[in-house]
């Protein structure tokens, strides 16, 4: 086992090695993308950036221990945060790029009609309105809202002729 005088040693370490720290980080990367993995919403990967990326996240914290290192390690702390801080960004900024298209397609899905449900049989398509009276009702308002008076119907039109 160890002796009590490395025990002490283990408990307050005066100095850190820029490789603890190193591993720390990895593990705190590891951490991240397993919690990014799991991540179903946008929400989700916004929450774990400000968690690990924010001012009081793990990388600020490592920052803090610059003192603890020797100085020929000090400069490479520096090196080593900003390389995992790329890499959790670059990892979160394509989770969310995902995250956002899944979004955007789950929309889209629920905003399509669902032509085979079958409660919408063909002959009910008449209630249903069609894109293009839908196209022709919004320029008949610009119309309007520009001063035309719309034909609304034949009978209270009489220029228009109907045989």
């Amino acid at each position: 086992g160890m002796s009590s005088a490395e025990k002490q040693k283990e408990e307050t370490p005066t100095t850190v090695s820029i490789d603890e720290i190193s591993a720390d980080l990895q593990a705190t990367q590891a951490e991240m993308n397993e919690q990014l993995n799991a991540a179903t919403t946008v929400q989700d990967a916004e929450a774990l950036r400000r968690q690990y990326l924010g001012k009081k996240g793990p990388l600020n914290a490592v920052m803090a221990q610059m003192r603890l290192l020797s100085n020929q390690d000090k400069p490479k702390l520096g090196q080593i945060v900003n390389q995992i801080k790329d890499q959790m960004e670059t990892n979160i900024g394509d989770k969310l790029q995902t995250l956002q298209l899944q979004a955007i397609q789950e929309q889209m899905k629920q905003d399509a009609v669902d032509v085979t449900q079958p409660g919408l049989r063909r002959h009910n398509d008449i209630g249903r309105r069609h894109p293009i009276s839908m196209t022709m009702e919004k320029a008949l308002d610009v119309f309007t809202q520009l001063g035309y008076d719309t034909v609304t119907s034949v009978q209270e039109s009489p220029e228009i002729e109907s045989d």
